[in-house]
């Protein structure tokens, strides 16, 4: 799933990514809540291994969304081609 901007590049719109960042950002609230709880600052009952997580996921959308994106790779595919075309084509790697 990629949210696209409507700021456009030379090549296409450059896609956003929050659904990733979200993955990225519960790895990272989960590294900083294993972090505090094995450094024995906090205790696991406590809610802040929750909240540490919950804050991972937010800086991780918000980083998905808001970040620079990159430029898309390749050309633009032709305007006068399907869609069926342009899926059967690839990328080109093969």
């Amino acid at each position: 799933m990629t949210a696209t901007t409507s700021k456009s590049t030379q090549t296409g719109t450059a896609k956003r990514h929050p659904i990733r960042g979200g993955l990225y950002g519960i790895v990272l609230g989960l590294g900083l809540a294993l972090m505090v709880v094995g450094r024995k600052i906090v205790t696991l009952d406590s809610v802040l291994p929750i909240v540490l997580v919950v804050v991972g996921i937010v800086i991780g959308v918000l980083w998905g969304m808001f970040a620079t994106a990159k430029k898309p790779r390749g050309a633009a595919p032709a305007a006068n081609a399907s869609p069926a075309e342009t899926a059967i084509q690839g990328d080109g790697d093969d």
